[in-house]
């Protein structure tokens, strides 16, 4: 498509992290998609819930939007 881009958000909360920011850069993303661009995310395990004992995949996409995820230090 012409005029789309390659973007790349770097953030260390992204979905399904409950955190404001995480949220709200899923919603960007998916519109950046649905406008016609490339998007990738780079980001941590989500880090609010961790009794939950659930882990997310380090690679997945969701909404069009490819997302790898990194495990951080305690």
């Amino acid at each position: 498509m012409p005029g789309s881009q390659r973007l790349l958000i770097v953030n260390r909360n992204f979905w399904p992290d409950v955190s404001t920011y995480g949220q709200m850069l899923r919603q960007i993303a998916a519109r950046w998609v649905a406008d016609g661009h490339s998007v990738e995310v780079f980001a941590a395990h989500p880090s609010y819930r961790p009794e939950t004992g659930q882990r997310t995949a380090s690679r997945e996409i969701d909404k069009g939007v490819s997302i790898r995820r990194i495990s951080l230090f305690p």
